[in-house]
């Protein structure tokens, strides 16, 4: 893959958005901003987002069988926003690329 000036702007764009989040909300939150803004500028195939969401749910029952509750509680907050982050990728995706509209035609019967 050749590294074209318009990577290089989506990059810049995802990483000073990210880092700004990081600055004013924390590094879970600036990370989050970098992830979701690099799967949306460049349009990666979001399947590994829902992979990781899913990842974080299941591991939220192990965490809780071990008396982990904070961590499974966090847990489940990354699965929130990694299905959340897919979801609204689905839907820009649709947005972008709108599927044609199709005709039906209606017989008399």
């Amino acid at each position: 893959m050749r590294i074209t000036r318009g990577i290089v702007i989506r990059f810049s764009i995802a990483f000073a958005t990210g880092v700004g989040f990081w600055l004013r909300l924390g590094p879970r939150a600036g990370a989050l901003w970098f992830v979701f803004l690099l799967w949306l500028l460049f349009e990666w195939d979001d399947r590994a987002l829902a992979a990781t969401a899913l990842l974080c749910l299941a591991t939220c029952p192990i965490l809780l069988a071990i008396k982990q509750d904070a961590w499974s509680e966090l847990m489940a907050q990354y699965a929130f926003f990694f299905l959340t982050m897919v979801v609204t990728l689905r839907i820009q995706d649709l947005v972008r690329h709108p599927k044609p509209e199709e005709t039906i035609e209606v017989s008399e019967i």
